[in-house]
Formats: structure tokens, sequence, C-alpha cells
């Protein structure tokens, strides 16, 4: 068993071994780059939803409700400034 377990640390020490348990790492970091990036940037579909409340409105309108029916995932709901 310890000859194994030398194996196994002589091989993660290596130029190969750093190599494997590197790959496994910046694919991770990058895909949770990915992910944040997505997260962070504000698509059209988004900004064109509008409001929630009022205050998200300039002063001279309000954030006025509206709704459809959006079969079959039932009811799609968004606020406007008017």
């Amino acid at each position: 068993m310890k000859n194994l377990k030398s194996k196994v640390q002589d091989f993660l020490n290596s130029e190969e071994g750093r190599v494997g348990v590197k790959t496994p790492l910046a694919l991770g970091v990058a895909a949770g780059g990915l992910m944040l990036a997505q997260a962070m940037v504000t698509t059209p579909e988004v900004a064109a939803q509008g409001c929630t409340v009022n205050a998200d409105c300039p002063d001279d309108q309000q954030c006025v409700g509206h709704c459809e029916w959006n079969p079959p995932w039932g009811w799609h709901c968004w606020g406007e400034c008017e």
C-alpha cells in the first residue's frame, strides 16, 4: 500500500500530475467565470421588462403591471413605466 501511495505522490509531484490536477481546476474557474459574466450582463429581454415598483420609473411616470396568458407555462407578467 505504501508503494502505491508513493507512486501516486510521485505522479502528482511530476509535471504530468500537475497538469492533470490543474486542468479540471482551470475548467471549473473558466465555467464559473462565464456563469458570473452571464449573470452580470443584462439581456435586452430583461431590460425591456421595465419596472417592479414606481421607484423604478422616472418621476412623471408610474409602474403599470401587464399580464398575458402564455400556454403551456401560464401567466407572464411584467411592469412598464407609463
